[in-house]
C-alpha cells in the first residue's frame, strides 16, 4: 500500500484547525504569559513605587519633570503572550461555531487577519466592554509590533511606536487581569468537555 503525503499533510492540516487545537495552544500561551508576569512581577512593584515617588515629587516642586529612578521593566512580550494566547481561544470559538471554517489546503480569510483581536472577538461574538475594545486594539498593535522587535519598519512610524511603551503605564497588573478575563470568557463560549478538559498527550517516534 503506498504512502499519500499529500492526503497525510491535508488530513494533519485539518486536525489542526479543530476546537481543541486552537485552545490548547492558548492555554500553553496564557501559561508562559503568566510564568513570565510572575518573573517580571517584582520589577513592576519596583517601579510602581519609584513612580509614585516621583509624582510626589513632582506635585510638591516647580520643576517640569521629575526623574522615575527605576529601569523601566519589560512587560510588552508579556501583553504579546497574553494577545496570542486570546487570538487562538477566539478562533477555537469561531471554529467551534462553524465547522465549515476549516479547510484541508489554506486556512480560510476568517481565520487570519494580522492579529486584530477585535475582529476575532467580534467573529467569536465574545462581548466586550469599550475599555476591552480600546485594550484589544493595543494588544493587537503590541503582538505586531512591540511585543518582538525594538524599531518600526519606516523613522516616520517611531512616534506611535513609541506611544505602545507608555499606553500601559504602571496598570500592568489591572491590563493582565483584564486580558485574563477576557480569555476566560471566550473559553466558556466552548463546551465544557474541551475547556475544562487539561490537553495532555505523548509523542511518537515512528521508524521510516
Amino acid at each position: 500500500m503506498s504512502f499519500d503525503h499529500t492526503e497525510f499533510l491535508e488530513k494533519n492540516f485539518e486536525h489542526l484547525q479543530s476546537p481543541q487545537s486552537w485552545y490548547s495552544k492558548g492555554l500553553n500561551l496564557r501559561r508562559s504569559a503568566r510564568y513570565l508576569y510572575k518573573a517580571t512581577l517584582p520589577d513592576i512593584r519596583r517601579y510602581e513605587t519609584a513612580r509614585r515617588r516621583a509624582s510626589r515629587l513632582l506635585e510638591r516642586s516647580n520643576k517640569d519633570f521629575a526623574t522615575i529612578r527605576c529601569r523601566t521593566p519589560e512587560v510588552l512580550p508579556i501583553i504579546a503572550l497574553y494577545g496570542l494566547a486570546l487570538e487562538n481561544v477566539f478562533k477555537a470559538v469561531m471554529v467551534h461555531r462553524n465547522p465549515k471554517l476549516i479547510a484541508s489546503k489554506k486556512m480560510g480569510s476568517s481565520l487570519t487577519g494580522n492579529h486584530d483581536l477585535v475582529r476575532f472577538a467580534d467573529h467569536a461574538k465574545v462581548s466586550l466592554s469599550s475599555f476591552e475594545r480600546q485594550l484589544l486594539d493595543w494588544t493587537s498593535e503590541v503582538v505586531v509590533w512591540k511585543g518582538r522587535y525594538e524599531v518600526p519598519l519606516e523613522a516616520k512610524k517611531l512616534g506611535s511606536f513609541w506611544a505602545l511603551d507608555h499606553s500601559i503605564g504602571d496598570n500592568v497588573r489591572s491590563c493582565t487581569k483584564t486580558l485574563e478575563a477576557i480569555f476566560d470568557r471566550g473559553s466558556k463560549q466552548l463546551p465544557p468537555k474541551i475547556y475544562k478538559r487539561r490537553f495532555e498527550g505523548y509523542s511518537i517516534l515512528v521508524r521510516t
